[in-house]
């Protein structure tokens, strides 16, 4: 019945090494070792913008030509999800003039910037030439299928990233680039989601040379009785691709729990390989 003195920490030892996530514990532990505050990072405040004159509100039936704006939702629960505040702006149609004074406005006021919309080289995707005008311009393009245009750059030295308009690309865009970038503006030691590798059931075709982030269903096979115990162990993980992997499509990606990774090059893969899935669906720091 006796609790002695030091057993928590002992007189100037770090309890809380800088870059630790404080959890509901960690309060209990800065409070019982006399920590009234301490230091941490501001979450990121982030600048929404969703542009095209095709563009209606959710709560509206598109006519013709037109389509419902769920880019403005899906973004904000991803930057929620991400530990920014998201911050709206009003929704942007393809005129140089307006995208030209959202994106000034939301680099004033905001840590980061995030655009949907307008990211391609088509007539009316004025926004990599806006972004080059107004700030410094890092990429333009990567080598990634979904989400090959993607322009990066600063603006007021604020970040800002300009993702396509199909909802698959935008959403494969922020968790490969977006996501990362604001865990690391947060303090955060892991900013990449955790990689496992599995069997993939299905081929992988591919005529061109870039990488394919393919979205998927990740389950385990059971696998053997215990004898001791009844259980089935050691099953295998097998990955299942969706069929269609289109990016203009959110269904594959509300019901997927990782992407596929199919590296670089013409050569795809067979049922029954090995490859490496993202696990789109856990914590960085999870595993």
């Amino acid at each position: 019945n006796i609790r002695k003195a030091g057993e928590e920490a002992r007189a100037g030892s770090v309890v809380v090494p800088r870059g630790t996530v404080i959890t509901t514990a960690g309060v209990g532990l800065l409070a019982s070792c006399g920590n009234a505050e301490v230091s941490v990072y501001a979450c990121p405040r982030v600048g929404i913008i969703n542009i095209g004159s095709e563009l209606v509100d959710m709560t509206e039936v598109p006519g013709p030509g037109k389509i419902r704006d769920s880019n403005s939702m899906a973004m904000t629960a991803y930057v929620r999800d991400a530990g920014g505040v998201p911050v709206h702006f009003p929704r942007v149609p393809d005129d140089e003039d307006a995208i030209r004074s959202a994106f000034l406005e939301a680099s004033e006021v905001c840590d980061f910037v995030v655009s949907t919309g307008g990211a391609c080289i088509g007539d009316y995707d004025l926004t990599p030439t806006i972004l080059a005008e107004l700030g410094d311009v890092h990429y333009t393009r990567i080598s990634m299928k979904p989400g090959k245009s993607q322009p990066f750059g600063t603006i007021n030295g604020k970040p800002t990233f300009v993702l396509s308009g199909n909802p698959g690309a935008s959403s494969v865009g922020f968790e490969m680039f977006v996501r990362p970038a604001l865990r690391a503006w947060q303090g955060y030691a892991n900013v990449e989601r955790p990689t496992v590798r599995a069997i993939i059931d299905s081929d992988v075709k591919k005529n061109e040379p870039r990488v394919f982030l393919q979205r998927g269903i990740l389950h385990r096979e059971e696998g053997e009785l215990d004898p001791a115990t009844g259980l089935a162990v050691g099953g295998r993980l097998v990955v299942s691709q969706y069929k269609n992997q289109s990016s203009a499509l959110f269904g594959s990606l509300a019901r997927a729990n990782c992407l596929i990774i199919i590296p670089e090059g013409l050569e795809g893969k067979r049922a029954g390989d090995e490859v490496d899935c993202i696990l789109t669906g856990i914590c960085e720091d999870a595993l």
